[in-house]
């Protein structure tokens, strides 16, 4: 079968185009997924606040006692709404397998917030902050922190408010470096702490 020159022309010319759409739609998911996910960003620090409460004794007198709240910083960086947002702190413990690996197990922590419809957008309104929310915990996580192989784990998964696509942060806690006692977070998106 003999080809004339202008149909090897016609024929390179179709994989061209071939290959610049696909080219093209490639270019067009990679920025779609990096733009269209949840830009959620957890602090590397834990502050602790100190909640008054007023418990009854077995007599029915009411007694003040002091909760100590291991408080979490999450920032919704996007553009768009992050909706079913989830929250999990897990205690990560090492075990052996096969003599020669390390697994770890992941023991839940009891949190003030389990899941949140959903977290603003990151707007710029002075005041105002709702894209910047705290999550805590009222295990003692000072016993563990420091003991060496384990570590807290704050696993955060939510949805884009316009794609629908998912995205999940983590930041892991291994020593009592990241805790700050008598510290607070800054007001809004920042992520870091200052004294009370």
């Amino acid at each position: 079968m003999d080809f004339s020159f202008l149909d090897q022309i016609n024929h390179v010319s179709l994989f061209f185009k071939i290959f610049c759409g696909l080219l093209a739609s490639g270019i067009f998911l990679y920025i779609l997924f990096l733009t269209l996910k949840p830009k959620l960003k957890i602090s590397e620090w834990v502050c602790i606040h100190k909640e008054e409460v007023e418990e009854e004794d077995g007599n029915g007198n009411k007694i003040k006692k002091t909760i100590d709240w291991y408080e979490f910083k999450v920032v919704n960086k996007s553009l768009y709404n992050a909706y079913d947002v989830r929250f999990s702190l897990n205690l990560r413990v090492p075990f052996i397998v096969n003599s020669d690996r390390v697994n770890h197990d992941l023991l839940p922590i009891e949190m003030r917030e389990g899941n949140l419809p959903y977290i603003p957008r990151y707007r710029r309104a002075k005041n105002m902050a709702e894209h910047a929310i705290l999550v805590g915990t009222k295990h003692d996580i000072m016993t563990d922190i420091n003991t060496p192989n384990l570590d807290y784990e704050l696993t955060v998964i939510a949805k884009h408010g316009l794609s629908n696509m998912t995205s999940i942060a983590y930041k892991r806690f291994k020593s009592k470096s990241c805790v700050k006692e008598g510290h607070e977070f800054i007001f809004g998106k920042s992520l870091d702490t200052r004294e009370k």
